[in-house]
């Protein structure tokens, strides 16, 4: 099964993650502004004035709270890369010990099939651990 339609290396995730957070939570930086005026042209001193009034529509606790959130949406993005770029380190290094293990397979008998087989469960288990990450980065890049 190939995953990872958004990118193909942690660092490549990584980026996307930060720019999901960066449009996920940005939030909103709006003031709302009442402007007032009145004034009488009936008579011969004009009569008039002006009011205004400016209510920030987000406030500062919001701004942290966002931030906040932020956060740990992108701690959580670097716990899935991290768990990716294990993954694909430990994916490498098991391959290789099947390689040496399939050639020493012959010489040990059924110890050498035994380890050669424990070998092959630990590369999908990887794998599966691989596969896991990129479906919980791609989730969070598309949710």
């Amino acid at each position: 099964m190939v995953l990872g339609t958004y990118a193909t290396t942690s660092k490549e995730y990584w980026d996307k993650i930060q720019k999901r957070a960066d449009e996920k939570y940005k939030g909103m930086d709006m003031n709302f502004t009442l402007n007032l005026s009145y004034s009488e042209s009936d008579d011969e001193d004009s009569k008039g004035g002006k009011v205004g009034i400016t209510v920030p529509l987000y406030n500062t606790s919001a701004k942290r709270s966002k931030l906040d959130e932020k956060r740990s949406f992108l701690k959580e993005g670097a716990g899935y890369c991290r768990q990716l770029e294990e993954s694909t380190n430990n994916i490498e290094v098991v391959e290789e010990q099947i390689k040496l293990s399939k050639a020493m397979m012959y010489e040990e008998g059924a110890s050498g099939v035994e380890a050669f087989l424990k070998l092959q469960k630990t590369l999908n288990e990887e794998k599966a651990n691989k596969n896991e990450a990129i479906r919980n980065i791609e989730m969070m890049l598309k949710y």
